[in-house]
């Protein structure tokens, strides 16, 4: 995804600085880019992340996952290509029910591994999700202003602390409303938020 956005970018923009964000799942997408975008020499001045996933952000998880990747590569053929497809999802699957104190995070995740997600393959929903739970942010030179709504600013799994050994500054702050409403209801703060923590008046 983020490959096909790079060149629009350049292409609209051949000269200066960008500034990115991204919601929900694209936030991780707009991660991406602009680590795409430093790799050619330009600039990115800020990523916003408006509820996004920080899972993968974290040491752990990504210790876990060069592991999983490592076991389905030394696994007999069958097996293995289960643990390619199905071991981060359901990695990401526990991680959360661990986060939300799930009782029956065992159960939910040999599920989750043994028949993996619903409609395998087969829904917008469960490829974003795979590719979620595969993706590992890598280190990134901009500066991260981490948006949470009033739902999620107390889930673990959105942790704008996860992200900060992964850029030199993260800063943290809020929008009113939910995960859905906080991009159509209020509008008006969702925007006010970033102009205001860009303001050259602002002391960081």
């Amino acid at each position: 995804m983020a490959r096909r956005y790079v060149p629009y970018l350049l292409a609209a923009q051949p000269e200066g600085k960008f500034r990115l964000a991204g919601y929900c799942h694209g936030g991780l997408a707009v991660w991406e880019i602009a680590h795409q975008l430093e790799a050619v020499g330009r600039e990115v001045e800020q990523v916003v992340l408006v509820d996004t996933f920080s899972i993968n952000a974290r040491p752990t998880l990504r210790g876990i996952a060069r592991t999983v990747s490592a076991l389905g590569g030394i696994a007999p053929k069958a097996i293995g290509d289960r643990v390619k497809t199905r071991g981060m999802p359901a990695v990401w699957s526990g991680t959360r029910r661990l986060m939300q104190k799930d009782r029956a995070l065992i159960w939910r995740v040999a599920k989750r591994m043994y028949q993996g997600t619903a409609a395998t393959g087969a829904s917008l929903r469960t490829a974003y999700y795979r590719a979620m739970s595969h993706y590992l942010p890598p280190r990134i030179r901009s500066r991260v202003v981490c948006l949470l709504s009033d739902e999620y600013a107390s889930r673990p799994e959105f942790s704008a602390a996860a992200w900060k050994g992964l850029a030199p500054q993260v800063v943290e702050d809020h929008v009113p409303g939910a995960h859905n409403s906080c991009i159509t209801g209020h509008v008006d703060d969702l925007a006010g938020t970033p102009n205001r923590l860009l303001s050259p008046a602002k002391a960081l």
